[in-house]
């Protein structure tokens, strides 16, 4: 019959050479195959293909091979511990093989068949013309190879897969005289030629879960990966991480053997088609060998480390399909690594067999991907219980030669070396290389890649290093997960870039650090998106950073893959009591938008609330060293109850900038060269005051950088009238300076305060008042607040203050309504009050007023109003101006537009004089109240849609009269006693 193949046997080149050609193996497969109309190939349910070694003479390039000759390539499936299949049965648990079959359309990898180890193919047999079926073995044809499900555990003996040969080559003897469970009793009748009598460990045959692939041009690869094919492309992969098996019996060619899973290789098939004979298959070896060979090898060490700082280690990289056909070993797009790390399950030397390479050294074989790896990399040999490390550096490494392998060390050996570091390249080296270090008193541990901490631990007095040759190799990272956890370091040097991560989105919970006495070195970067606290100290000693310290909130998530109502995690870093942190480098407070909304970091330096020289409050300094000066920027949030300075001699070294808040709490120090704010002074540096007696208030003045002074206190021995004047002595207490600085807003959170100019000694024979300035004034509470405030027998000076809101207006950071020179949200101001009478001097004693000014409470005018901007009641407001007050608004209007009628709006007492350039209104459910003697001069309209009353003629004063331009006709019942005037 017709021989009607589908696919060529593949042959595996994994020799110590880069061999490319001439490996071709015997053709093995099933002809249940229909050609369908179309792009497509129905496959039976028993198809299978077969790939093995080679064993001929011009095949021996084809494999690994052994000091006598012997092919060490086999399939072998192996169980997680390691343990090879010697009895035959229940395949469960244990690893198959499996290799890929890729159709390309053009220049184009399309699919990613894969086809998994399911038995072996009997030696010294070729398969017939006559066609063949394998349907368990039921009937009919002479078979040749035997499928797992097919061996019966109690009867189908394997020989030593290491020591049973079949012409120089591995086999292994089995039958299925006895049949496994399922299969018919048929096959008893069969003669003794059916029977297998070895199997040829180094031919596997394989199937494939596929009923249909397509027809066309194929390339394959071993071993087979989901994720192959990228971009049109075959990924070829070169592991950063292998594990190098082995067994006290084991031999060397089974050692060598163990690498092929670490190795990869592909070929161009061609074209399949069903119903047409099969050309032959030929592959090459992507991979190549790298050869260490060293002298001196610890008996304990079991742990390799190659380390190219410069990072020329490829890990993975595409072969187009046009690579295939030419057989290249380089592709396109590579990934890069730093490191290639082996573990050996027991110790190096006993993974080395000296018998097939060198007798004198130890000679390891690492499978990589051809590259150029410069002179100057490490070998680091490395007990990973320990943490204890010799190395060598390489002197030479040679190119990739046809037919020979890459030496690492050139002809000589080298010579390995003691290391000056410990050595962890992930979390349970690390953790026993700490333990070690402490209880040998060595400082330095050399961390290889990310090292992942993700549970309660405690570093001590060790030296984290992340950097050899001045470039990265390692780095510490706390991520999230499910559970909390906490990482504690004592006089622990971070001499590596370290990574705090926050819970993001996908966890519950965040790791946290306590930090004591700890260093970060110059260079290093540390990431906190959780918390970090610096604890009180148990000895005396400082934590000192060098390098950059980032708060920094985690808003790099990928959108689509978070919940809607996912937000971001503000870190935090706190300073307990006694703690002292030292900036010589770089503190980074951040903030973060992510939807449309900024997520602060924040820090909060602590206080024992203990009052002079016992105090032990936490202490942030920022300061110079070695030429280096220290820079803190916030754009978050900073509570500062305890102490900070700047002692680098600039202000520019503490910097606020904009949307970023600096709060000095109550007892909290500010001290130095103190902090510079943002350019435009946006609403973010805060100085709590609680007295005016301390200094307090005297020293937020002078600073002259505070842009809000809020009045916390709620009573104060020392200042039991809460006066605060606004000439104020300076540090020294000799001389005065006046405020004047239209950058501060002032907010009153007390419930009673007063403002006064100065207070001053001995007889006042003329008062003159003290004129200040300041930006906004916002009344927060629910007492009273006094502005101006004249005590004669006390010889306080008035205050002509003038509030000026022109810089804040449209700052959406500013406290309260962003466009107002005044708020009073509740409570009562007052202006002009006195507690004496009989004197006309306060109607010149002026409350100046540049911006607008709303009053949610109660304002009280008793001197002089003059104002740019609107004056309006609000919804609970009430606005009275006083018997004999004055008022100018030069431009704006008056709004009644308080909705508890006649509680509340604008009332005019008797005698008031006012000039309004804009409108007066008078809103729905609003109130305007002007008592006899008031003159109202409206230079626009009146508009009243609420009540008015005006009141006429008594028996000694005229009516009260309100000019303007022209007053809505509204309904009679909205005026009571009168009308507004018409000015003509």
């Amino acid at each position: 019959m017709k021989k009607s193949l589908l696919l060529a046997a593949m042959a595996m080149p994994l020799a110590f050479a880069a061999c490319t050609d001439d490996l071709v193996q015997d053709q093995v497969v099933n002809d249940n195959v229909t050609r369908l109309e179309g792009d497509k190939i129905v496959l039976g349910d028993n198809f299978v293909i077969a790939a093995g070694a080679g064993s001929g003479a011009t095949e021996s390039r084809a494999a690994w091979e052994s000091g006598n000759g012997g092919v060490t390539w086999y399939w072998m499936p192996k169980n997680a511990d390691n343990q090879s299949l010697l009895t035959y049965g229940n395949m469960t648990g244990y690893a198959k093989d499996s290799i890929g079959l890729c159709f390309v359309k053009g220049s184009e990898v399309l699919t990613n068949y894969k086809f998994e180890h399911d038995g072996w193919v009997e030696w010294g047999k070729e398969f017939e013309e006559d066609p063949f079926l394998c349907k368990n073995g039921e009937y009919g044809y002479t078979r040749y190879y035997l499928r797992f499900d097919q061996l019966n555990a109690n009867s189908a003996v394997l020989a030593d897969p290491y020591n049973a040969t079949f012409n120089g080559n591995m086999s292994a003897k089995g039958d299925i005289s006895n049949p496994a469970e399922g299969v018919s009793s048929k096959i008893n009748a069969l003669d003794e030629d059916y029977k297998v009598k070895e199997l040829n460990l180094g031919r596997g045959i394989f199937k494939t879960d596929e009923k249909t692939i397509f027809a066309g041009n194929y390339i394959a690869y071993y071993p087979w990966s989901e994720d192959m094919i990228s971009a049109g492309n075959l990924i070829a992969k070169s592991p950063i991480q292998m594990t190098y098996e082995s067994g006290e019996n084991s031999t060397g060619a089974e050692r060598v053997a163990a690498l092929n899973k670490y190795t990869f290789i592909a070929g161009n098939i061609g074209e399949l088609d069903g119903g047409t004979e099969a050309a032959e298959m030929k592959f090459y070896s992507v991979s190549r060998m790298l050869s260490l060979k060293m002298d001196n090898v610890a008996d304990d060490a079991n742990k390799i480390v190659l380390l190219d700082v410069q990072g020329n280690f490829i890990h993975k990289m595409e072969l187009t399909p046009e690579d295939v056909i030419a057989k290249k070993a380089s592709g396109v797009n590579p990934t890069y690594s730093k490191t290639i790390a082996i573990d050996f399950k027991e110790t190096i030397k006993s993974w080395v067999n000296h018998a097939i390479y060198d007798a004198n050294h130890t000679q390891i074989l690492v499978p990589v991907f051809e590259t150029t790896i410069p002179a100057g990399t490490y070998a680091l040999v490395v007990n990973s219980e320990t943490g204890v490390a010799q190395f060598a550096k390489s002197a030479e490494v040679k190119t990739w030669k046809e037919g020979s392998l890459h030496q690492f060390f050139g002809e000589n050996c080298a010579s390995l070396a003691p290391f000056g570091y410990l050595v962890a390249t992930n979390k349970k080296e690390l953790m026993a290389a700490h333990e070690y270090a402490v209880k040998n008193n060595i400082k330095k541990i050399l961390l290889i890649g990310e090292i992942m901490l993700d549970e309660d631990f405690n570093f001590g007095d060790v030296e984290l290093v992340g950097h050899i040759d001045g470039v990265e190799v390692g780095s510490l990272t706390m991520p999230a997960t499910a559970e909390p956890y906490e990482v504690t370091a004592n006089k622990t040097v971070f001499s590596l870039n370290v990574n705090l991560k926050s819970k993001g989105c996908c966890h519950d919970a965040n790791g946290t650090m306590e930090l004591t006495n700890i260093t970060l070195s110059k260079g290093m970067v540390f990431n906190n998106e959780s918390e970090v606290t610096f604890v009180t100290p148990q000895e005396n000693g400082a934590n000192e950073i060098y390098g950059t310290f980032n708060n920094v909130p985690n808003t790099d998530v990928e959108e689509g893959f978070i919940p809607k109502d996912y937000e971001p995690v503000a870190p935090k870093m706190t300073l307990q009591k006694r703690a002292t942190v030292y900036v010589y480098g770089t503190l980074n407070n951040k903030a973060e938008e992510y939807n449309g909304e900024k997520y602060l970091s924040y820090i909060k330096v602590e206080s024992d609330d203990v009052k002079g020289a016992t105090r032990k409050d936490a202490e942030l300094t920022v300061s110079k060293k070695n030429g280096d000066k220290g820079t803190l920027v916030n754009d978050g949030w900073i509570d500062n109850f305890g102490t900070m300075a700047n002692s680098t001699g600039s202000a520019s070294q503490i910097q606020n900038r904009e949307g970023a808040t600096y709060v000095l709490k109550i007892g909290g120090q500010l001290t130095g060269s103190l902090l510079e704010n943002a350019a435009n002074r946006r609403c973010d540096f805060i100085a709590e005051v609680d007295n005016a007696i301390d200094g307090r208030w005297a020293a937020a003045w002078e600073q002259k950088l505070a842009n809000i002074i809020k009045i916390v206190a709620e009573d104060n021995e020392e200042n039991p009238d809460n006066e605060y004047p606004f000439v104020v002595l300076s540090e020294d207490n000799e001389t005065y300076f006046t405020v004047n600085n239209k950058n501060v807003q002032v907010i009153v959170e007390n419930p009673d305060v007063k403002f006064i100019g100065k207070k001053t000694t001995g007889k006042i024979e003329n008062y003159t008042p003290v004129s200040a300035t300041i930006g906004r004034l916002l009344i927060k509470h629910e007492g009273t607040t006094l502005i101006n405030y004249w005590n004669q027998k006390e010889n306080i000076e008035p205050l002509q203050l003038k509030v000026d809101a022109r810089d804040w207006a449209g700052n959406e950071c500013a406290v309260g309504a962003a466009k107002n020179a005044i708020n009073v949200v509740s409570g009562k101001l007052a202006h002009a009050e006195y507690d004496f009478v009989g004197t006309t001097a306060l109607k010149s004693i002026r409350l100046s007023v540049e911006g607008n000014f709303d009053v949610s409470g109660v304002y009280e005018e008793f001197a002089y109003l003059s104002q740019n901007g609107t004056l309006t009641a609000q919804e609970n407001g009430k606005i009275t101006f006083g018997t004999n007050s004055q008022f100018n608004i030069a431009k704006g209007n008056i709004v009644s537009d308080n909705q508890n009628g006649e509680n509340g709006g604008i009332f005019f007492n008797n005698e008031v004089i006012g000039k309004l350039a804009g409108n007066l209104l008078i809103n729905e459910k609003s109130y305007l109240r002007a008592e006899a003697g008031t003159v109202v001069t409206v230079s626009g309209n009146v508009y009243n849609n609420g009540k008015a009353w005006i009141q006429s003629r008594t028996a000694n004063k005229v009516p009260a009269t309100i000019y303007c331009y022209e007053y809505e006709q509204s309904a009679d019942s909205n005026w009571t006693n009168g009308t507004p005037t018409i000015k003509k």
